[in-house]
């Protein structure tokens, strides 16, 4: 009612802004803890005109006071921890940000669970809302009465209580105006002002331009959920990645690419149709929140670390400028048109990067260079004009590199990210040129022939890179074969057969250099700092090849956005804006080949090529032959050959061909292929992280394979599917697809880098020379051969290559392993024994063989289990890894049959009343499981409880009365004992591994439950994605290929049970089991907290049956319970890493239980909504209830092993008995209860379980905690 809404906000932002100038003085007068508990007052009381001028006031001194009390906190446990205070500030603001920024997701479930469009635009159910608001900040605010003060605050805020006003007012204006003399708080200004900016376009002009035209008024909740889920995710990240300046500048860095990209696709924004409409703008919502994510997380940080001696003034500026141009939006967004702001913000982001930019290289690099502290302030206060700001001390956490002592190590993770840098600006321009050279180059096939040229003068140039490598060292080596890559982008501007065929020769030439140099490149600087960190070199590779390829990964993302943003469809196919593109692309690599030249020269480089300076032309030769022949007659290399070219037949797929155009046209595939490029990038850095060694290697190997083998099954029974899936499976299919090649990328450098160390140059040439040959056959063969014998070539190539590899891991280095703990001569017999199995020749030279084939240095960092000697730790992790892949292979068998029980055996309801019986079978079994467990061990249990599993999909395959009914009987004993083994097992090994490593117990537990769990949830994902592919709806509601499903599923679950078998047996179980004793009350409080898991895992039947069936059909059910496993097992890995101790485990818990509860409250409220949006919301619901049964699952199995270590087996009986015993209750009664009167069960059984757990936390071991006896 006359825009009162927007003029409000006005208010209150220009209030804000005004109050900002002496929010400081507040904040030191009252403390950061009172000045916070004052302001939430004004968040209370607003309403509209006067509430928001109070509500200004206090929202200035409550951001001044986080900000500082934040700040205070880190300062305080880097002080007492002796932690790396950039490290601890960066962690906290990744926690505080993350958290916060969750209140978009949860709101807007809340407005779009409450709030009721009407007749005629009237909205019902305001008073509740509000209400529900009211009592959500009464608990923060009382939730907030419990923080600590800060030491030292109250005596700074005294000395100013004597002055007089004439004092007070000249003490704020140097509190306003001092800030503001130091040139580092200028330069950080802009920056500030756009991230106010871009908040205040996605309140204001985002939600109204485009959210709501395309979505509807229910639709901008539903949008600005996603972002604030993107923001979430994304400041929990950057905070955990910020460690100093350098680090701060890489994530702030992306971010502003990212909102860039952006900010042009916007400008040349057209609505699309179909689903489009709505997949659009959640992804451009999804960007702008991982944007906010990185701004508010980052400018903290960096506040914080370069004003410790007057953080109130610096946040009080933050909050000035921010608000003050949050202000602006509100009140010129009525008289200035959507581009022109657009634009402005362009405009503000490039001017804010620039100063930001300048401040790193420049000023902080003074800071860093001069160690003399009175020349350092001298000489800055003469440039910039001003003093007691810049004192040395603020600056020590900032500079990741400083000049180095004699004595101190080198960070050579400088060099990463610019390389990491450079790659992805070069190839978002070339990656985006290839996927376009079949649609654009079409006259006489030009595009996809001088690929084919490329691809084969790459593989030809292959064969003697690593000479040109050797010779140029490997950063000229790097800087010289950008300058291919330039050339062809250029040729494209004027495409024609006199242009792009000389180019794509030369770049083969160049990008076999360059790849050959980027290997021996990253893996000489991995060797580099694992030497001088004393690092675990396996480990430092591991972790530089997944940053290298999760960032280079991301030029998919990248490259594929400006191809959506600048280019154009035309009339009859045409294409306008390719010159503005490759112009664009041209800016791009310039830039890539200027960061390349940052990069510092590899030592140690020179002298090995000096050796080949004065050969002559046969020398040359020989020496090129030696270069390609020797590797080969390396049994390990030829083993990895298969996998290498696997990797290259999959980077040439014609999957855009033939399966993204057709769904989405031509538009679509940059889309898809972003996707694609994310999901890459995500796994890439994941996979880095997780490398460690060979053991590492194989089970990532293995489980990207395994993906990669059931996506090919689904694309050879692949047929294009009508509605919103024609969209959703090419999208699934190019993130699947993403996921293999980030898996494939880094562990096949990894694997090179750590097997071949003596001849880095000629094993990357043979990585690049094989993998370029692959394409370069699917670039000829293509047009002669169907897409189902490409699929069937990819196939068999897979398991070839596959098997080659684990060959490998099993054998070769199995016995590389043994030989080193039993001395040269057991090396020399096997090395004669290989050579003479394996070789036809029989004069083979013994040395030079072992010198090539098993030189024991190389092995070293590749065995993570070596025998061990009787002072040697033993790593527990390979077991823990066993376990999940070998629950993995059983559950995707068993869940995907739990799922279809309700479809296919509706004969008298068998297949329910199957289930019921089985869960009744649980309940009674878990009364006596722990028995059996002790009695047994937990491995034995393990082997016999798989037994019950097995005979229960078998029974599938003949179902009846006399086959289920019986089998659902054993499969509950068998599983009441498997799930108490599971337990008891994965605590005893990660208590082993804590007491044999000296770690953090609960750290341990909490690790290795995420590890499990997370394994374990993807079980929905690969089980339903086979169901999905071998089960077809036939005629009448019937279903064909139930026989050939099941039979893949018991394949399966014998695998998984052999693979259980290969886990050691845990010492000492009976000794610590046998101290039985009856369970009291907090056990009872534990079990209690079961009763919320027990019915989330029961409602997906419901949910399945309520909700996902009536919107996406029975094929959808597949989709939509996978997309529950993916979120399942990435927040089961998360939670398990934030795993490490009581407290930790309150937190994720209570996150999780708000998330269960908002979620509830929307299905209580549910009507089923109409369009694109009828996809989506089940969709997302069903992501949200796989977040809360990966935080339930790790957290509860954590908790219970960290409480009751003295009786694990009773401990986890409990848990399934009570869980058992519910999934029974809902079976059997849900055909009597409405599910309305099921949603309250569960929402009463969360409050009472949630409320049960914050007593046990808050009461019963505060008892523990402060009693020594």
């Amino acid at each position: 009612d006359g825009d009162l809404g927007t003029v409000s906000l006005g208010i209150m932002y220009a209030s804000f802004t005004v109050f900002s100038l002496f929010a400081s003085s507040v904040v030191r007068k009252l403390g950061s803890k009172n000045a916070l508990l004052l302001a939430t007052t004004g968040y209370w009381l607003y309403t509209m005109v006067p509430a928001s001028l109070y509500l200004g006031f206090a929202s200035a001194i409550l951001w001044v006071g986080q900000g500082t009390y934040l700040t205070s906190t880190a300062r305080s446990q880097a002080s007492e921890h002796n932690l790396h205070e950039g490290n601890v500030i960066g962690h906290y603001n990744g926690e505080f940000w993350g958290i916060y920024a969750s209140h978009q997701l949860v709101g807007n479930l809340l407005t779009l669970g409450l709030l009721k469009d009407g007749a005629e635009g009237s909205t019902s159910g305001t008073t509740l809302l509000f209400t529900v608001f009211l009592g959500s900040m009464a608990l923060g605010t009382v939730l907030m009465s419990f923080l600590k003060k800060r030491d030292g605050e109250v005596y700074e805020g005294e000395k100013d209580s004597s002055h007089g006003f004439y004092t007070f007012l000249v003490s704020l204006w140097k509190q306003v105006t001092t800030p503001l003399c130091d040139t580092r708080l200028l330069l950080i200004v802009p920056l500030i002002a756009y991230s106010g900016l871009q908040q205040a376009f996605v309140w204001a002009e985002f939600t109204e331009y485009y959210v709501q035209p395309s979505l509807g008024e229910s639709g901008v909740g539903g949008a600005m959920a996603v972002y604030g889920a993107f923001d979430t995710i994304c400041s929990l990240a950057a905070g955990r990645f910020t460690s100093g300046i350098t680090s701060i500048t890489l994530i702030v860095s992306g971010g502003a690419f990212l909102q860039s990209g952006i900010l042009i696709w916007l400008l040349n924004y057209s609505e699309p149709i179909g689903v489009l409409r709505v997949v659009y703008l959640l992804f451009i919502a999804a960007i702008w929140g991982i944007g906010d994510g990185v701004l508010m997380t980052q400018l903290n940080a960096l506040l914080a670390m370069l004003f410790k001696h007057n953080m109130e003034g610096a946040f009080a500026q933050l909050n000035l400028w921010q608000s003050a141009s949050i202000a602006v939006v509100f009140f010129l967004s009525p008289y200035v048109s959507l581009q022109t702001m657009l634009f402005f913000m362009l405009a503000a982001l490039v001017l804010s990067f620039a100063g930001f930019i300048f401040l790193v290289l420049k000023v902080e690099k003074l800071f860093s260079n001069h160690a003399s502290q009175q020349l350092f302030i001298s000489l800055l206060a003469a440039m910039f004009h001003f003093n007691h700001y810049m004192a040395l001390d603020e600056e020590s956490p900032l500079v990741d590199n400083p000049i180095q002592s004699p004595n101190q190590t080198v960070n050579h993770g400088r060099d990463i990210h610019i390389l990491s840098w450079a790659f992805l600006l070069i190839f978002l321009a070339y990656g985006a040129a290839q996927n376009l050279q079949s649609t654009l180059n079409t006259d006489g096939d030009l595009g996809t022939i001088s690929l084919g040229i490329l691809y084969t003068s790459f593989t030809v140039s292959s064969i003697f890179a690593s000479s040109v490598v050797r010779m140029l060292g490997s950063k000229n080596a790097l800087v010289m074969s950008t300058t291919g890559y330039w050339l062809y982008i250029a040729a494209n501007l004027k495409p024609s057969w006199y242009t792009l065929v000389p180019a794509s020769l030369y770049l083969g030439f160049a990008a076999a250099i360059l790849w050959v140099a980027e290997g021996t490149y990253l893996t000489l600087t991995a060797r580099s700092q694992a030497n001088d960190r004393k690092l675990h070199e396996g480990t430092v590779i591991g972790r530089f090849n997944g940053e290298f390829w999760g960032i280079f990964a991301c030029h998919q993302l990248v490259g594929n956005l400006l191809t959506l943003a600048l280019l154009k469809d035309g009339a009859e196919g045409s294409t306008s804006g390719t010159t503005l593109l490759f112009t664009v692309f041209l800016g791009s690599m310039t830039l890539g080949t200027v960061l390349m030249s940052f990069l510092n020269k590899r030592d140690g480089e020179e002298t090995e090529r000096n050796r080949d300076s004065s050969l002559g032309f046969y020398t040359l030769l020989a020496s090129l032959w030696e270069q390609l022949i020797t590797p080969l007659r390396d049994i390990r290399l030829l083993l990895i050959v298969p996998l290498i070219a696997f990797s290259g037949l999959q980077l040439a797929a014609e999957f855009t061909k033939f399966y993204v155009q057709p769904s989405l046209g031509e538009s679509g595939v940059g889309g898809a292929m972003a996707v694609y490029g994310a999901f890459d990038a995500i796994c890439s850095l994941a996979a880095g992280r997780f490398t460690s060694g060979l053991t590492s290697i194989a089970l990532i190997v293995s489980g990207g394979t395994f993906l990669e083998g059931g996506t090919l099954i689904w694309l050879l029974n692949y047929s294009e599917p009508r509605g919103v899936l024609r969209i959703l499976y090419p999208l699934l299919i190019a993130a699947i697809l993403g996921i293999g090649n980030g898996v494939l990328m880094t562990q096949l450098n990894a694997l090179l880098g750590i097997l071949f160390k003596h001849n880095m140059e000629g094993t990357f040439a043979q990585l690049k020379l094989w993998q370029c040959a692959s394409i370069a056959v699917v670039f000829f063969l293509s047009p002669y051969i169907s897409v189902q014998t490409m699929l069937f070539l990819m196939l068999a190539a897979l398991v070839l290559s596959l098997a080659g590899f684990l060959f490998l891991v099993l054998e070769v280095e199995k016995w590389s392993s043994i030989c080193k703990t039993t001395g040269t001569e057991c090396l020399m017999l096997l090395a004669t024994e290989i050579l003479s199995r394996d070789t036809n020749s029989k004069d083979v030279d013994i040395e030079p063989q072992l010198i090539i084939f098993m030189a024991l240095d190389e092995e070293t960092p590749l065995v993570d289990n070596p025998i061990q000697s009787p002072n040697q730790t033993i790593n527990h992790g390979r077991d823990i890894h066993i376990l999940s892949w070998a629950f993995l292979l059983i559950f995707l068998a068993y869940g995907a049959a739990q799922n279809l029980q309700s479809t296919l055996n509706t004969d008298g309801d068998l297949g329910t009343i199957s289930l019921g019986i089985l869960y009744t079978s649980f309940t009674v079994s878990s009364l006596f499981a722990s028995s059996v467990v002790k009695t047994l061990g937990s491995k034995n249990a393990l082997l016999l409880g798989t037994t019950g599993y097995w005979l229960y999909i078998a029974a599938n395959l003949k179902p009846s009365w006399y086959t289920m009914v019986p089998a659902s009987l054993y499969l509950g004993f068998a599983a009441a004992i498997l799930w108490v083994g599971e337990g008891t097992y994965l605590t005893s090994t990660a208590r082993s591994q804590a007491n044999d490593h000296k770690l953090h117990e609960g750290t341990v537990i909490g690790h290795f439950n995420g590890e499990f769990w997370g394994i374990f949830a993807t079980h929905q994902l690969v089980g339903n994605l086979l169901t999905l592919v071998l089960l077809k709806d036939g005629e009448e509601g019937s279903t064909s290929g139930t026989t050939l499903l099941f039979t893949v599923f018991l394949g399966s679950m014998t695998l998984g049970t052999v693979l259980m078998s290969f886990l050691k047996k845990r010492d000492g179980e009976e000794t610590e089991g046998e101290r039985d004793s009856s369970n009291g009350l907090y056990t009872l409080i534990a079990s209690l907290w079961k009763q919320v898991i027990t019915p989330l895992c029961d409602m997906r039947a419901e949910f399945t049956k309520y909700y996902v069936q009536p919107s996406l059909g029975e094929s959808g059910v597949g989709g939509a319970m996978a997309v529950y496993g993916v979120f399942d097992a990435i927040c089961s890995l998360a939670a398990g890493r934030f795993t490490s101790g009581l407290t930790s485990i309150t937190l994720i818990v209570s996150g999780g239980a708000f998330l269960q509860g908002g979620i509830l409250i929307w299905l209580l409220n549910y009507s089923e909504p109409t369009g694109a949006l009828r996809i989506a919301y089940p969709l997302l619901i069903a992501a949200i209830w796989g977040i809360g049964d990966g935080v339930l699952m790790t957290q509860l199995n954590a908790l219970l092993a960290m409480l009751f270590k003295h009786n694990m087996e009773g401990t986890f009986a409990q848990l399934k008995l009570w869980q058992s015993a519910s999934i029974a209750v809902v079976f059997f009664l849900s055909p009597y209860i409405s599910l309305q009167a099921m949603l309250f069960l569960m929402l009463a059984a969360l409050i009472l379980s949630l409320a049960g757990f914050l007593y046990l936390v808050l009461k019963v071991e505060k008892v523990f905690s402060n009693h020594v006896s």
